[in-house]
Order: structure tokens, then C-alpha cells, then sequence
């Protein structure tokens, strides 16, 4: 059986579409990991209890904690805890893990009566992923296709949130035992060469 070909008009129309998909999906990944914006942000992928120390810790903070990737470039932030209103954004990057796809953030609602640090993902990103992967299951791809696919976003997932976890309870055994908040503003050569040695 041979199968008439695209036009090329829809040929033309299909990577249009592509294109502009890619191109969204990037934008909103840089909205999400910007220091600048809604401190809300992304979608919630799934959450974990705050333990007391954290929850005790993000409701001192007064000054946000920001850590530069270079010393000259102030405007790229690698990592940065935000506060605003009671709500706090995790974002902890480093230059080996800042051209993930699947990147996390760290979310906190401290006006929850029982806050929980949620993890979010772009919302243009995991709705790619929820349609790629729904293709591949409904359009009988091999099952060693989808297996390997599920088990790379579940390691992904269990990384990012590792990352938050291990930025925000760093930052939390680094806060000074005399309550000065104004000294938990994080220079860029402070605790930044620490980081990867800590992992």
C-alpha cells in the first residue's frame, strides 16, 4: 500500500508548530528557574512534610540567599533561596546541571498550617512529556522504549529533588547560631566551592 506524501504547505505548518512549541517550552523553563518573577511557579510534581529545622529556618529568613555561578557576573544566579509574602522559591543549579530539560524547583506556602516542599517542573515541559510518553505507550512503542523513559524521569525526579533538599539543608546548618539574618546573604566565593566537594 503507498501512502500519498504531506504537502508541502502542511509540511511547512508542522514545523512552524514544532518550532514554536520548542520555543515555549524554553521560555517557560526560563521563567522557571529565573530568580526574578512569581515566587509560585511551575507545576507541582509531587511534595514532601518540611522538616521542623527547615521550616524554622525559611520563617527567619530576611534576606535572600543568592549564590552567583562567577564572581563578575552578579546577573547569573546558580542558586538562590527567595522569600516573599510568606512563600519561598528553591532554585540550587550548578554549571553541570543548568541544561536540564526536567529541571526543579523548590516551592514552600509558610502560611500552610502544615508546609510541605513541593517539587515543580515547567508546566509546558511535563505536559510534552505526559504527550510524548502517552504516544508512546497508546502507539505500541517497545516496552524497553517506555521502561527506560519512566525510569530516566524517576531518576531525574529523585535528583532534582535531592539537589533542593541538600541546598536547602545546607543552608540551614550554615544559618549562625546568634539568629543574624543579616548575614545569610550567601557571597558567590563563600560556600560555592563547597558545594560539589559536599555532595
Amino acid at each position: 500500500m503507498q501512502y500519498k506524501s504531506v504537502s508541502p504547505f502542511l509540511e511547512n505548518v508542522l514545523i512552524i508548530l514544532i518550532l514554536s512549541l520548542c520555543i515555549v517550552v524554553w521560555v517557560d523553563r526560563w521563567y522557571l528557574l529565573r530568580y526574578e518573577g512569581n515566587i509560585k511557579r511551575g507545576l507541582k510534581i509531587w511534595s514532601k512534610p518540611l522538616p521542623l529545622n527547615n521550616l524554622t529556618y525559611l520563617n527567619a529568613l530576611e534576606e535572600d540567599v543568592v549564590e552567583l555561578y562567577f564572581d563578575d557576573a552578579p546577573q547569573k544566579k546558580a542558586a538562590f533561596i527567595r522569600k516573599s509574602n510568606q512563600e519561598v522559591v528553591i532554585n540550587y543549579r550548578t554549571l553541570y546541571t543548568t541544561s536540564n530539560l526536567w529541571a526543579y524547583v523548590g516551592y514552600v506556602d509558610l502560611r500552610s498550617r502544615h508546609p510541605r516542599l513541593e517539587f515543580r517542573n515547567s508546566f509546558f515541559v511535563s505536559l510534552c512529556s505526559a504527550i510524548i510518553l502517552f504516544i508512546m505507550i497508546f502507539g505500541y512503542a517497545p516496552l524497553w522504549v517506555i521502561g527506560i523513559s519512566l525510569i530516566f524521569l524517576t531518576m531525574n525526579s529523585w535528583y532534582e529533588a535531592k539537589m533542593i533538599v541538600y541546598f536547602l539543608d545546607r543552608e540551614t546548618n550554615y544559618y549562625p547560631e546568634k539568629k543574624d539574618t543579616s548575614s545569610l546573604k550567601v557571597k558567590a566565593n563563600d560556600l560555592s566551592k563547597n558545594a560539589i566537594k559536599n555532595k
